[in-house]
């Protein structure tokens, strides 16, 4: 059986081979169609017959049947993949039906075709190689508008493809067409910046065979720096490229590239040695010297920064930057040497942003680095110019650490700065012990100018001024000695200049002279470092005590560096100071921009804007402080200012009754609180707090005031409630207080003006109350007056009142232009003149000085008020005046008050009718003004006299005005004394269901008490006594 199916097996192979046969001949004979049926038969009998799907693919590629073709070479390709056949087929299929196959397919079939026959046949491969750069050079141009040209996969084939050209060795390739086939690949290469390291390696010797074999200089040049570029980039050993570059400027002298590239070598191994005074630079200096303006005369950027590079080591940071800042570091030769060179002019320049901003830059160029060796240091030294604007930003912690970086790499350049940087840190943040342990660290590797402020520093911070200063003249004697330049770092000579600073109350040794000295000599070492500016504005505050200076030096501090608070507190405090409070307002909303969370500039910006009266920020501001424990009492105290301004009297109490809580010891938040008091009417605690602040503080002016005050406003309430030895207790007290404050201050025109107030308070109380005893002010004031045996004096009303003058004379005296006191004593003289039988100098007098209050302010609607009533005054007989000054006060302001001095005015010239339109406006203003309804009782009576008892009544309702209390008794006892009145509903409503008996004589007992010589009022209650059957009281009445 097993030989029987063996024997098949071969018939079938040996028909299979005969049919194969036939095919052939049938395609040599055109065909087609014949061979492919042919083909397919032999296909059913054997699926593994290549040959038979190669012949398939032919034909049905001749008979356009493209689908079949491409199914047989798939076919083919599963057979064997290393066959060419079928991959030649492939191409052959693409070539006859453009576009039927991908891209993909094709450009596959090709390379693996010259994959194939590279091997086996160099000729072979080398033909069907240059089919291939042919095809994608059509793809190129194809897709060169449509695909960016770093992403297009036909210009990295055609390069390796060429590589492979150049690299066969058994073509033996005559020199043009390698040149041909380089410089193809080389071209097909340039616009791709990203390659792979073998195209990188074959691109870089494609410029080193072209810049040796090309005929053409220029050309022979730019191969030549193409490939320095090249070997650059690809990290070639620093030495060789050097050697390049002085072979190719052996050729051509003028290689910008060459002399540029030798420059960027040589900086970057000196950039470890940035600060090393000592470090060979005479390369750098050949380099420069070999390089050439370009044909623009501009001056490469290696060049540039080759300069810069001596520039810093010189110290001249800023010259430095200057070169350097219009350099871009994005991208051109050398430009990441831009980059570093800059970080360092700004950190040594104190550029907190640009600093920071280039370090992070820094780290991504570090690729760029030719001489690899040097990464290590350069990584240093961006951390090092880090840690330094770190510092700068008074993060000195933070910066201890950045430092700590730096120094825990024994080995690179920058350790003993390091190690600096830690030790100024530490003596920042008041630490001894460890900047004395830096110190001696780096005290071997110091010059003698650092070693020195070092040791100056460590005696500032451990608190020996004095022998700060004995170290410092012992230094300056050695130098004067050996014809040596005495010199200090920046921070020697500000320890020096406060050194000065903290001895300047309680030391001989303290000289102004030397201490500005020190501190412009730190200017002149580094212009740019705030501390040095910032000491110089505090030496002006503290010695000089020249603001304008001070505020100058501040705000230069604070220009150069904003992220300081101690910069930031001194600058906002001087502006305040100089009363520039808008500009104070700007920097304290820029620096609560930059930091939301200072808690002194909140409370700052909540006073400026209390002063500003904007209130709603001041809130806000101190509210925001309150709610971040600890808070302070002046917080506290600042926020009950911000709400006794909006009127909110309890919120502003409770304010500073937690500010005296937490600061028992201060007086403001304790005096405001009394004061807050007074304004609620809790006038006895008030006092209770104000005694307790004298108590404190015996000379503290306003807690007398406010005492004074309080007692004022008690008086004025007991005058109302006709408690009259009790306002006359008040007055008293108020009267002792100003004069206590007077003695302590008598400057003040606000004291002398309280004082007279309190003074004419009492002039409607009857005169046999008052005594009121007094220390003697002043022999002005007190002349005439009999003293007791303790010096006091006893004064009247008249003496009260003549007192009163004097007061606001004095305060006129010292405040000329002050309308108030000017209206002040015009109604005080006006007063005198009342109880003077209407004296007409004083009228007059009254009169001249209301002209000249309102000539002060004449817009203020209570001036001219007060000049109609006097105007009003009979002695005058200027109603047609005093009515214009009525109408002038209603045209600025429309009061109760004028509305009812313009009816009494017209009421005494008995036009009726417009008195009582002028009472109703009173009324319809103010309807618990009291005097408008006087007024219009007053006119009642004219009409019909019972009519005129419910207005009365009303009157004493509202307030105890005198008028009121007499008409109310004088209309009830006219209403008794007629028998006839029993029977009215007047009678019946205001007598029996008012009980308007009782009222009345209440009210002519209060009048009395003040009026104790009106006859008429008297005997009307001596009538309403007898209505109520108390004839001993009435008896007394009558008799009096």
């Amino acid at each position: 059986m097993a030989a029987s199916t063996s024997g098949d097996t071969a018939a079938i192979a040996k028909e299979i081979k005969v049919q194969l046969k036939q095919a052939r001949e049938l395609i040599n004979q055109k065909d087609h169609v014949g061979a492919l049926k042919l083909c397919e038969a032999i296909i059913k009998k054997d699926k593994t017959c290549y040959t038979g799907w190669i012949m398939i693919a032919a034909c049905a590629q001749e008979l356009k049947q493209f689908h079949q073709a491409h199914s047989a070479l798939n076919k083919a390709f599963e057979l064997d993949e290393n066959q060419s056949v079928a991959y030649q087929g492939m191409i052959q299929l693409g070539e006859r039906a453009p576009g039927f196959l991908s891209e993909i397919d094709i450009t596959s079939a090709y390379r693996k075709l010259c994959s194939l026959t590279r091997a086996s046949d160099p000729t072979k491969f080398f033909d069907h190689a240059k089919k291939y750069i042919e095809y994608l050079k059509k793809q190129i141009e194809c897709q060169s508008t449509t695909t960016n040209e770093q992403n297009n996969p036909y210009r990295i084939q055609l390069a390796e493809l060429c590589k492979d050209i150049v690299e066969e060795k058994r073509l033996q390739l005559s020199q043009e067409d390698e040149q041909l086939y380089r410089l193809l690949s080389t071209d097909i290469l340039s616009p791709i910046k990203t390659l792979s390291t073998n195209l990188n390696e074959f691109l870089s010797s494609n410029y080193f065979w072209l810049s040796q074999s090309s005929s053409d200089n220029i050309q022979r040049l730019n191969y030549y720096e193409k490939y320095i570029k090249s070997i650059c980039q690809m990290g070639r050993s620093s030495s060789d490229i050097i050697d390049y570059c002085n072979e190719c400027l052996t050729l051509f002298p003028n290689s910008t590239i060459a002399q540029n590239t030798i420059i960027i070598i040589v900086l970057e191994s000196l950039l470890p040695q940035i600060y090393d005074s000592l470090a060979p630079v005479a390369k750098l200096t050949d380099a420069l010297n070999r390089i050439r303006s370009d044909e623009n005369n501009q001056i490469s950027a290696p060049s540039i920064c080759g300069k810069a590079y001596f520039l810093i080591r010189n110290g001249k940071y800023s010259n430095a930057l200057e070169s350097l800042v219009n350099l871009n570091h994005e991208d051109g030769d050398g430009h990441h040497l831009v980059l570093i060179l800059k970080m360092v002019c700004y950190a040594h320049l104190h550029i907190i942003k640009e600093t920071t901003d280039m370090t992070s830059i820094a780290r991504t160029k570090l690729t760029n680095f030719i001489v690899k060796d040097v990464l290590s240091s350069v990584e240093s030294l961006i951390d090092l110019c880090l840690a330094m604007i770190t510092y700068d930003l008074g993060q000195y912690e933070k910066s201890i650490q950045l430092f700590d970086k730096i120094v825990r790499n024994v080995s690179n350049k920058f350790h003993d700065r390091g190690v600096y940087g830690q030790f100024n840190a530490y003596i920042n943040l008041n630490k001894p012990t460890d900047a004395r342990t830096c110190y001696d660290i780096i005290k071997d590797h110091l010059n003698p100018s650092q070693e020195l402020s070092c040791r100056l520093q460590l005696a500032l911070i451990e608190e020996y001024p004095s022998e700060l200063l004995k170290i410092v003249q012992s230094a300056l004697k050695e130098a004067n000695e050996n014809e040596e330049l005495f010199e200090l770092t920046v921070q020697g000579w500000l320890s020096v200049g406060q050194a000065y600073l903290s001895i300047q109350h309680s030391n001989d040794m303290f000289d102004k002279d030397q201490c500005k000295y020190a501190f412009n000599k730190a200017i002149e070492l580094d212009e740019y470092f705030w501390e040095s500016y910032a000491c110089l504005s505090r030496y002006y505050n503290e010695i000089e005590k020249s603001l304008s200076e001070a505020l100058a030096y501040s705000k230069r501090a604070f220009e150069l560096n904003e992220n300081i608070e101690s910069v930031q507190i001194n600058y906002v405090d001087n502006l305040l100071q100089a009363e520039q409070i808008y500009d104070a307002l700007e920097i304290l909303e820029r620096i609560l921009v930059m930091n939301n969370t200072k808690t002194w500039a909140h409370f700052r910006y909540g006073l400026v804007s209390l002063r500003i009266n904007n209130v709603h920020n001041a809130v806000k501001a101190l509210q925001i402080i309150s709610r971040r424990p600890p808070v302070a009492g002046a917080t506290w105290s600042a926020l009950g200012d911000a709400h006794l301004h909006t009127n909110n009297l309890k919120t502003a109490l409770s304010c500073y009754s937690k500010a005296a809580s937490l600061e028992r010891e201060t007086l403001y938040s304790l005096t405001r609180q009394a004061f807050t008091m007074t304004l609620l009417g809790r006038y006895n605690e008030a006092i209770s707090l104000f005694d307790k602040a004298i108590d404190q503080s015996p000379k503290y002016i306003l807690a007398r005031k406010g005492k004074g005050e309080a007692h004022f406003y008690l008086a004025i309430q007991q005058t109302g409630l006709y408690k009259d030895e009790l306002a006359v207790f008040h007055v008293q007290q108020s009267l002792t207080a100003f004069h206590d404050a007077l003695c302590l201050q008598s400057n003040y025109a606000c004291l002398w003006k309280k004082y007279g107030d309190a003074c004419m308070l009492l002039h409607p109380i009857n005169d046999d109350l008052i005594h009121i005893r007094l220390p003697s002010l002043t022999k002005k004031f007190d002349e005439n007056k009999i003293k007791d045996v303790d010096g006091c004096i006893v004064l009247k009303k008249t003496d009260l009142l003549q007192r009163a003058q004097k007061c606001f004379m004095q305060a006129i005296h010292l405040k000329s232009r002050s309308a108030v006191y000017w209206s002040c004593l015009a109604q005080c003289v006006y007063i005198q003149a009342r109880y003077n039988s209407d004296d007409q100098r004083l009228l007059m007098l009254a009169l001249e000085y209301i002209k000249v209050a309102i000539s002060l302010k004449p817009n203020d609607h209570l001036l001219w008020n007060t000049l109609g009533v006097v105007a009003a005054h009979p002695a005058f007989n200027e109603s047609g005046f005093a009515q214009h000054c009525f109408f002038k006060s209603l045209q600025l302001q429309r009061t109760a008050t004028v509305y009812t001095n313009l009816g009494f005015l017209y009421y005494r010239h008995d036009n009726i009718q417009l008195a009582n339109n002028a009472f109703s406006k009173a009324q319809q203003t103010d309807p618990m003004y009291s005097l408008a309804w006087i007024g219009q009782a007053l006119i009642a009576e004219k009409i019909d006299y019972n009519e005129s008892i419910d207005l009365y009544r009303h009157c004493v309702d509202l307030s105890n005005h005198s008028q009121g209390l007499y008409g109310y008794g004088k209309a009830i006892a006219h209403l008794l004394i007629k028998p006839t009145n029993k029977s009215s509903d007047t009678y019946r409503y205001s007598i029996n269901y008012l009980n308007g008996n009782q009222r009345a004589a209440d009210a002519l007992t209060k009048y009395i008490q003040r009026n104790p010589r009106d006859v008429n009022a008297l005997q009307c209650l001596g009538i309403i006594h007898e209505f109520n059957q108390r004839f001993i009281q009435a008896a007394n009445v009558y008799q009096l």
